[in-house]
């Protein structure tokens, strides 16, 4: 009663994962459990390679799979080219009834320096990862991946990564409401 959903796989186009064999799993899942949503989640990323052909044009997902997903880690959501349009070649591709899912940063690495300066910003990354999800009708999840520190990619991970901000954002869903943070702006509209 206390189980979401049964991820299959996780970057399958990556790991050549055939599609055949993601179902198979997936319908093994589905006998055992019928009530439970089976999901796979992909890389953004690898999503869009594999449309415009680094893995020969084809990407899909099983029809089975009552959720689909993707992750991109190291960008803000909304402003992401690449990003979007892995989304839309995701929905492109999937069944009318499976549902999307989203899986935003949940640790800190000094990659994360252009789009969040300190590990202290990421609050704002989850933020707008939860405006991107929220403002898709067919979201049904914004997850987080739990990750370790990587001392060797100085990585804080999320076992140690203060998820205060996660924590209200799925507080706030469960309520009805719409979480916020609070945060200045400066903006500098010089004419010449």
């Amino acid at each position: 009663s206390n189980i979401l959903a049964f991820s299959i796989i996780t970057e399958q186009t990556l790991r050549t994962i055939p599609v055949a064999d993601i179902q198979a799993a997936s319908s093994l899942v589905k006998k055992r459990y019928p009530a439970i949503p089976t999901m796979a989640v992909d890389s953004a990323p690898e999503v869009w390679s594999a449309y415009y052909g680094a893995y020969g044009g084809a990407f899909s997902f099983p029809s089975n799979l009552d959720w689909v997903g993707v992750f991109q880690y190291y960008i803000r959501p909304n402003l992401d080219f690449q990003f979007k349009d892995s989304i839309r070649i995701l929905k492109s591709r999937k069944q009318s009834s499976q549902r999307i899912v989203y899986v935003m940063d949940g640790f800190y690495s000094d990659a994360h320096a252009a789009i969040a300066p300190t590990i202290y910003d990421m609050d704002k990354i989850a933020q707008e990862w939860y405006l991107f999800a929220s403002q898709d009708p067919e979201a049904i999840l914004l997850g987080v991946f739990i990750w370790p520190d990587i001392p060797a990619e100085n990585a804080t991970g999320s076992a140690n990564f203060d998820l205060r901000k996660q924590t209200d954002i799925g507080k706030a869903i469960l309520a009805g409401r719409v979480p916020t943070y609070q945060a200045s702006l400066d903006i500098n509209c010089g004419l010449t």
